[in-house]
C-alpha cells in the first residue's frame, strides 16, 4: 500500500513539475518576444545576416511574400517584418519564437498575411490536376490555406491562388500581396525600367505593386528572385530578398 501511495505521489509530482515547466517555457518565450519587440536597441540587418535556420523558416512558411525588414537585438534575437505585415520573432540562434498556446501563429498587427501551411500531398486533387494540366513543366514546392483560399508555390517562382472549391483565381509571379494596387508592368515609366536595365541587365520584370507609398517591383535574375523598392518618383531605395 505504501508503495502504491509513493507511486501515485511521484506521478502527481512529475505531472505538476511538467506543467510548471511548460508554463515557465511559455512565459519565457512571451517575455523574450516582448523584449525584442519593445527594445530601443534594434539594429537593422540584411537577410544575409539572418541565421540560416531563420531564412529557411521564412522561405517555407512565408513563401508567398518577402522580407521587408529585419532587426537584431544583441543577446536576445531577431524581429522580421514581412511584406504582408506579418511579424516573426526568432531567438539569437534563429529558432522561431512561438508559444505552445499559439504554435502556428505569427504576430499579425494588420489584416494581411497569415495562413496555415499544409503538406503538398494534402492539396485537393482538383488543384493538383489543374497545375499538372496548365503548368506541366513546373513543380509544386509549397502550399498553405489562407481563409477561403489555397496558395500554392510552384517553380518559376510563381504563386497560384485557388478558391476552396478548387477554382483557379489568379497567378502572381514571385510574390503575392493582399493589399496594395497591382500595376501593369507594361505601363511602368522609364525611370523604373531604365534603372533595372542598367543595374540588373539580366533581370526580367515579373510583377509590380504600389504599396504604402512605394513602388515594389519583383524581377527574376539568374541568381533568383529579387524585390526592388522605389519611391513614387522612381528613386531607388533598397533591394529585398
Amino acid at each position: 500500500m505504501k508503495n502504491l501511495v509513493f507511486v501515485l505521489v511521484s506521478i502527481l509530482t512529475i505531472g505538476f513539475m511538467t506543467s510548471c515547466n511548460k508554463d515557465n517555457d511559455v512565459a519565457t518565450t512571451e517575455t523574450l518576444i516582448e523584449e525584442i519587440a519593445t527594445s530601443s536597441e534594434k539594429q537593422n540587418v540584411s537577410n544575409a545576416d539572418l541565421p540560416t535556420v531563420a531564412q529557411d523558416f521564412i522561405a517555407d512558411e512565408h513563401f508567398e511574400t518577402y522580407v521587408e525588414s529585419a532587426a537584431f537585438v544583441e543577446g536576445k534575437g531577431y524581429e522580421i517584418t514581412l511584406g504582408t505585415e506579418d511579424i516573426e520573432y526568432f531567438n539569437a540562434e534563429g529558432s522561431v519564437l512561438r508559444t505552445d498556446l499559439h504554435p502556428n501563429r505569427c504576430h499579425r498587427p494588420g489584416p494581411c498575411g497569415g495562413g496555415e501551411r499544409i503538406r503538398i500531398q494534402d492539396l485537393p486533387a482538383g488543384i493538383v490536376a489543374y497545375i499538372l494540366d496548365n503548368y506541366p513543366d513546373e513543380e509544386i514546392r509549397r502550399a498553405k490555406i489562407k481563409g477561403d483560399y489555397y496558395l500554392v508555390g510552384i517553380t518559376g517562382p510563381t504563386v497560384l491562388v485557388f478558391e476552396s472549391d478548387n477554382t483557379f483565381v489568379t497567378e502572381a509571379p514571385l510574390f503575392r500581396f493582399c493589399r496594395g494596387d497591382r500595376l501593369n508592368i507594361d505601363n511602368l515609366t522609364d525611370v523604373f525600367t531604365d534603372y533595372i536595365t542598367e543595374n540588373y541587365p539580366d533581370g526580367e520584370i515579373k510583377v509590380a505593386y504600389r504599396i504604402r507609398g512605394k513602388i515594389v517591383i519583383g524581377i527574376l535574375t539568374p541568381e533568383g528572385r529579387k524585390i526592388l523598392v522605389f519611391n513614387l518618383d522612381g528613386t531607388f531605395l533598397m533591394e529585398l530578398p
